[in-house]
């Protein structure tokens, strides 16, 4: 049996780990990806990314930022990944 090495996940950016659970929730549930948002909750940032499933219901994942930058930085790296625009709230 193979050992799984999680130390290049570790070390991978805060970004990629959020495109990487959003990816895996598509996969996982089938779901169509639909749009990206960017909030602000005073005093918090976020990344929302909105999906469809199969029955036709809106699904939806919230990413909580450490900052505005972080935000704006998640929010284009995953209207690249899905090929989503993203929407300011």
């Amino acid at each position: 049996m193979s050992r799984l090495n999680l130390t290049e996940h570790e070390n991978s950016p805060r970004w990629q780990k959020i495109i990487d659970h959003a990816q895996a929730t598509v996969n996982l549930f089938s779901n169509t990806p639909y749009k990206i948002k960017k909030e602000f909750r005073d005093p918090h940032h976020y990344i929302v990314f909105v999906s469809i499933d199969k029955r036709g219901e809106v699904r939806s994942l919230s990413y909580n930022c450490f900052s505005r930058d972080e935000m704006e930085k998640v929010a284009y790296k995953m209207s690249e990944h899905f090929d989503l625009d993203i929407e300011e709230d």
